[in-house]
């Protein structure tokens, strides 16, 4: 995990950032821990330059990846980045699986394509020290484990992706991160690396790797088994990394092997008219028939999910726990949830918001009435911040946040269902019929996947 803080930029230019990465993000509180910090500042794009001398400062400047123990540089005719071990950091040299916090900064050019790739060199690099990495592949998910589909660009990963009808089985057509789970098993999670620069789905949700399918093209549907020799090699040529030092060589076949020792693997040659179903069919063979043990989600994985969920539909149902606000809330109430923007909270509306804790499993989801919203000045783009005062209804205590800083709002209760009715919220929703739909399918049963 990394932190990344922006400096200032225009705001549309802001917005594009924020609506393609926040699914991959949590409220940035203090103690969360990150394996890097970097602080961003940006500068004004080359304009007016013919392609000509843009391809010779592209040739004069091409991605140059430096490290050492005290120090990683990056470099590429559009960002330069530098990093060395933040203050009070302990861990392992560069080299080995190291876990210290690294902090430095980043000049990039005010362009969205140069921000994502200043993004994909740095967690190529960080990603393989928490023993993970990045593969050149397609990630579905199959009931309630995850198959990845490698291959190098033209194999078919982004014509796999677009014959999935439900977007949230596809992690992503592009890159997928591969890391060990709690139990030691192999988990996969989506990124917002997707190919031709689309917005894919959703969320930090991770599932268990239940095998690796190497895409190939041909001219009908055929699955064959692999040794997980052949299965290492193959991967090998699907990371995403950029240095060609021994060690990082020697990291990247560990990866691989220990991999592939522990995965199925087959490969799936397919025809551009394969259906979806004939593939599953198809490999249904070579997957494990019973899903191995492995850890429930994490709270923060299934906060962020339903972030996802509620960003996608605007409007979800929530099932709270506690007795914070009784007695205007109760066990068993299902609440629906909006999601609105800041403007439009006002005091007296009891808001869902989320905090993160010191690990993953401690993250919190809490319900609680706004009684007072204030300016706390403005982002480096010019948006105003807001600090919220929260309190439960039966609570003393009264808790204050900036919104996106130590604690994110997720969205405003707008009706409550109980013992079968369902009210709305007083002055908030007068149209009970678009909210009564919500209810057969609450994020908690979204969440678990069905």
């Amino acid at each position: 995990m990394g932190r990344l803080e922006l400096g200032a930029a225009p705001a549309p230019f802001a917005d594009q950032l924020r609506e393609r990465y926040q699914p991959y993000t949590v409220p940035p509180a203090g103690w969360v821990k990150s394996h890097f910090v970097l602080h961003v500042s940006f500068t004004p794009a080359a304009s007016g330059v013919d392609a000509g001398a843009r391809a010779g400062e592209v040739a004069a400047h091409p991605l140059r990846v430096q490290e050492a123990d005290d120090e990683i540089r990056i470099a590429r005719w559009d960002f330069r980045v530098r990093l060395t071990p933040a203050a009070g950091s302990s861990g392992a040299q560069a080299g080995g699986g190291a876990r210290m916090t690294w902090s430095g900064a980043v000049s990039c050019e005010l362009n969205p394509f140069a921000f994502d790739s200043m993004l994909r060199v740095v967690w190529a690099i960080f990603l393989p020290r928490a023993g993970g990495a990045l593969f050149h592949s397609c990630a579905l998910r199959l009931g309630e484990a995850g198959v990845i589909f490698p291959g190098q660009s033209g194999a078919g990963k982004s014509t796999l992706a677009r014959k999935v009808a439900e977007p949230e089985r596809i992690l992503t057509d592009e890159l997928v991160a591969v890391s060990r789970g709690e139990m030691g098993r192999w988990r996969i999670s989506g990124t917002p690396f997707w190919g031709d620069f689309k917005r894919g789905g959703g969320s930090i949700r991770t599932w268990p790797l239940n095998a690796i399918s190497f895409l190939e093209q041909g001219e009908s549907l055929a699955v064959r088994s692999i040794p997980a020799s052949e299965a290492a090699f193959r991967l090998l040529g699907c990371f995403l990394c950029f240095q060609t030092d021994a060690d990082t060589a020697a990291r990247n076949l560990a990866i691989a092997i220990d991999l592939c020792s522990e995965v199925d693997a087959v490969v799936s040659r397919t025809a551009r008219e394969t259906q979806l179903a004939d593939l599953e069919t198809a490999l249904s063979p070579y997957l494990p028939h019973r899903q191995r043990r492995d850890h429930p989600p994490t709270s923060r994985e299934m906060i962020s999910e339903f972030r996802w969920l509620l960003a996608q539909s605007r409007q979800y149902a929530f099932k709270p726990k506690g007795g914070s606000m009784r007695p205007f809330l109760r066990a068993g109430d299902a609440l629906f949830i909006q999601a609105v923007g800041e403007a439009q909270m006002v005091p007296g509306d009891i808001l869902l918001y989320w905090t993160p804790g010191a690990t993953p499993h401690e993250d919190r989801l809490t319900c609680h009435r706004m009684v007072a919203r204030l300016g706390a000045g403005a982002t480096p783009t010019g948006r105003r911040k807001f600090k919220f005062y929260m309190k439960g209804d039966a609570l003393s205590a009264i808790e204050g946040f900036e919104n996106g800083k130590e604690s994110e709002i997720l969205g405003r209760v707008s009706a409550i269902s109980r013992d079968g009715t369902t009210v709305p919220v007083p002055g908030r929703v007068g149209n009970l019929a678009r909210l009564v739909g919500s209810l057969v399918a609450t994020p908690i049963l979204k969440m678990a996947g069905r």
